[in-house]
């Protein structure tokens, strides 16, 4: 996460330029402006670019390119998502997504929903049993009530 952005659109495109110069992709990227106009971006990356990828963007807090910015690392997170063009179409597959984890008591750390994609960050650790009670939920559950059309 890169925090305490100017609350503007250029700080994006700022924000991501050294990791594109480095050949760094991105993934799961999330943006907030808070109520103190200040935008916070966060985005993951292959771990073993990490290091490589601090080094990049390590510049732009030292020579005031982020003014008022910090780095925050969060490391062995994993990606979990839910992805199907059905979504679209059916109400409530994020609720179910989000639901059954923290009925396990998964936390969740990031999360982000397209109209075929629902995924989440979670703790490494966690990932194996967030994948058996999300199948669980969508491939061996009865269908709910609420999801029978007629």
């Amino acid at each position: 996460t890169i925090a305490g952005l100017p609350g503007v659109p250029e700080s994006l495109a700022a924000a991501l330029e050294p990791l594109a110069q480095d050949d760094i992709s991105v993934d799961f990227i999330t943006q907030n402006v808070g109520l103190d106009g200040r935008m916070s971006m966060a985005f993951t990356i292959d771990e073993k670019l990490l290091e490589r990828a601090v080094k990049s963007l390590q510049p732009g807090f030292q020579n005031g390119r982020f003014p008022g910015g910090r780095l925050e690392v969060e490391k062995n997170l994993a990606k979990v998502s839910a992805i199907g063009i059905g979504m679209r179409t059916h109400a409530g597959v994020a609720h179910r997504f989000f639901s059954c984890l923290t009925r396990e008591q998964i936390p969740i750390h990031m999360a982000l929903s397209t109209e075929i994609r629902v995924s989440c960050l979670i703790v490494t650790e966690d990932c194996q049993r967030a994948l058996e009670v999300l199948h669980k939920e969508f491939f061996e559950a009865p269908p709910r009530h609420d999801q029978i059309r007629k």
